[in-house]
């Protein structure tokens, strides 16, 4: 499953020459946003929904999501969108399931052309969604129990803190939150920070990632910092250093410039 974080003309011209060449094969899923979840995080549910499955996950604007995926020819499409709809918390979205025809593509071509013209693409939507918040956010994801409570105290006078020990879902609480910075830790329990790091980027490129290490002279720090963290600090760290590290965050520079 392909992830389009905004409309992107050529790719999806290109999609759509596979799609025809077996069209009855394929089913689109239009998810709207309702409720709690913003688009990014519903386009990362469909894509984990949908892993293995031939297809593209477009984010058209802040409240439509598209997915077109190959299911066969004989999908029940019903049971799709509620298998779906069941996934989702309550009242926070709605799901379309419809099959593809040659005509259909047609004005699938123009539905997305015209859903998307007009609207900012998830880049941006996600920082202004961040900005229309009236608290800042920082999620914290360190496996050491001493440090990750020493970064929360130092924030928490700043900012609703959000904890994890781990690299498991880290990705689905990063979108559910959209947190202004995120400390992550390069090793965790059950996957790599840098794993995390980067799918978190492929969902929202304006993501401020601070990488927390105690190995800040080692390749794996510079990686972190060339897949597109935003900085790394020692694990010898002082308060100083992180209020540092967390004001140099845009949102919270901004937030702070605004209210100031």
């Amino acid at each position: 499953m392909d992830f389009l974080p905004h409309y992107d003309k050529i790719r999806c011209a290109a999609f759509a020459e596979k799609i025809k060449r077996n069209t009855n094969d394929w089913q689109m899923i239009e998810v709207g946003v309702t409720g709690s979840l913003n688009a990014a995080h519903i386009a990362y549910k469909m894509c984990v929904h949908f892993k293995g499955k031939d297809g593209i996950t477009l984010i058209c604007n802040r409240k439509t999501v598209l997915v077109l995926v190959s299911l066969g020819r004989n999908a029940n499409l019903q049971v799709a969108a509620m298998t779906i709809q069941e996934k989702m918390p309550p009242q926070s979205c709605t799901v379309v399931a419809s099959g593809l025809t040659g005509d259909g593509l047609a004005r699938l071509q123009l539905h997305i052309h015209e859903t998307c013209a007009n609207e900012e693409n998830n880049r941006l939507s996600t920082q202004a969604e961040r900005m229309e918040r009236q608290e800042h956010v920082v999620m914290v994801v360190e496996d050491d129990m001493f440090i990750r409570s020493l970064i929360a105290k130092t924030l928490k006078p700043h900012a609703h803190i959000i904890e994890l020990a781990s690299a498991e879902n880290v990705v689905d609480a990063y979108l559910e939150h959209l947190p202004d910075v995120v400390f992550l830790d390069i090793h965790l329990p059950g996957g790599s920070g840098l794993d995390a790091l980067k799918e978190i980027l492929n969902f929202d490129g304006t993501a401020h990632i601070v990488i927390t290490t105690s190995d800040a002279a080692k390749e794996n720090v510079m990686n972190a910092v060339n897949s597109g963290a935003k900085g790394f600090i020692a694990k010898t760290f002082t308060p100083d250093k992180l209020l540092e590290a967390y004001n140099k965050c845009p949102t919270v520079a901004a937030r702070a410039k605004k209210d100031g």
